[in-house]
């Protein structure tokens, strides 16, 4: 019995040893896998390049445009989307709407400048 239990502590410490090792085994192993991942990564980044992005040779100018969007008549009018909105509101700026979108027409800015009070000096 003596030379059973014996062996069996032998066997259990060799055991717990060799579960150990492996541990050990798999953390490096691990650690290497990481590694080799974030220098692919860098690899990746390092020789990505950026879209070219190709430019119209000649953007339309505010003449050529039929329709501007709100925040391009906001430039234009050097006014706040408020002001803009209470002015279609009240009927003196028409628009037009193409699915959520909502379009002013370049005429029709020039037609709203042209209808202002002037102002005496």
């Amino acid at each position: 019995m003596k030379y059973l239990l014996s062996n069996l502590a032998e066997l259990s410490e060799r055991r717990a040893m060799n579960v150990r090792e492996e541990a050990q085994m798999w953390d490096i192993l691990s650690r290497d896998l990481k590694r080799a991942a974030k220098q692919l990564e860098e690899e990746k980044q390092k020789h990505a390049t950026r879209p070219k992005v190709t430019l119209p040779e000649e953007a339309p100018t505010l003449e050529d445009r039929l329709y501007v969007r709100i925040a391009e008549a906001k430039k234009i009018m050097d006014m706040g989307s408020t002001s803009i909105y209470k002015e279609i509101k009240e009927g003196r700026l028409p628009i037009k709407k193409s699915g959520k979108k909502t379009l002013i027409a370049v005429r029709d800015i020039h037609a709203w400048f042209a209808a202002l009070p002037d102002t005496e000096r």
